[in-house]
């Protein structure tokens, strides 16, 4: 895995439309809240990482092409919400405006916790989307996909 710290340049891929830099970084067996923390300790060329938080359809479908399905399968990003039948919010307090679900989601999955994360996730054969799962999970999630904003 990457060290905290100062990302180097192979580490990090630019999506110019948003100029925002992304990182996935290993970090297997973490809550959501342990991601999102772990995400803060990188920098990039004087930009602070935060929990990626895909607010657009263009800007998740250039993490999907950028990243394909194998890459984010399993990647904690920046989405929850507290309880059943409340409304889906990004971690700045944002609510989140749409939801490119992967096939069957969401499902309720291990969300015995009332408070539930998103987290990219492919099914065999099927295209990688989002999927909720309980933020408190630490055997859901391989990776965090690190944001990068522009000063």
């Amino acid at each position: 895995p990457v060290k905290a710290g100062e990302l180097p340049p192979s580490a990090v891929k630019y999506n110019s439309s948003t100029n925002t830099y992304y990182a996935l970084i290993s970090a297997p067996n973490l809550t959501q809240q342990q991601a999102a923390s772990l995400a803060l300790s990188y920098t990039y060329k004087g930009r602070t990482g935060t929990i990626a938080q895909p607010m657009s359809a263009n800007t998740d479908q250039w993490l999907k092409d950028t990243y394909g399905n194998s890459g984010l399968h399993r990647t904690w990003i920046g989405g929850f919400r507290l309880a059943e039948g409340t409304r889906w919010k990004w971690m700045n307090g944002g609510e989140i405006a749409f939801f490119p679900w992967a096939w069957s989601e969401p499902n309720n999955l291990g969300t015995s916790n009332p408070s539930t994360g998103i987290y990219y996730y492919a099914y065999p054969g099927k295209t990688v989307g989002w999927a909720d799962v309980n933020r408190d999970s630490k055997s859901a999630n391989l990776s965090v996909l690190v944001q990068l904003l522009p000063r």
